[in-house]
């Protein structure tokens, strides 16, 4: 499980994560949706060795979007992803989870000093 922060309230988020070597089917996309929806998680990723086979893209693309209220973006709510796409720099599809801060004003030194003192 990965978690993030997604809306205004800092409330985090879920995006699952499930790794299966070989003789992966379509029932197992079909379970992972319902993991995904029991555990309330925003996002879930399927890594896979093997190459999905066309129904399962078409069930996990039946799970729908998450909407990002941060970032006004829609993101597939489940991704397959192969060790393959990943090695060759596939990423998973995700809000972005650096945050901005506000940069601190610069002060001198002789004006800390001079705080310091009063």
């Amino acid at each position: 499980m990965i978690t993030f922060l997604d809306d205004p309230y800092n409330k985090p988020k879920k995006l699952l994560v499930q790794v299966k070597s070989g003789n992966v089917k379509n029932g197992d996309i079909r379970d992972f949706v319902g993991t995904i929806e029991r555990e309330q998680a925003a996002l879930g990723v399927f890594i896979t060795l093997e190459e999905p086979t066309r129904e399962m893209r078409k069930e996990a693309a039946s799970s729908g979007f998450y909407h990002s209220p941060n970032w006004n973006k829609d993101y597939p709510k489940l991704q397959i992803l192969t060790i393959a796409q990943l090695l060759s720099g596939a990423i998973v599809q995700m809000p972005p989870t650096a945050r901005t801060h506000k940069k601190a004003q610069k002060e001198s030194l002789l004006q800390g000093i001079q705080q310091f003192l009063v």
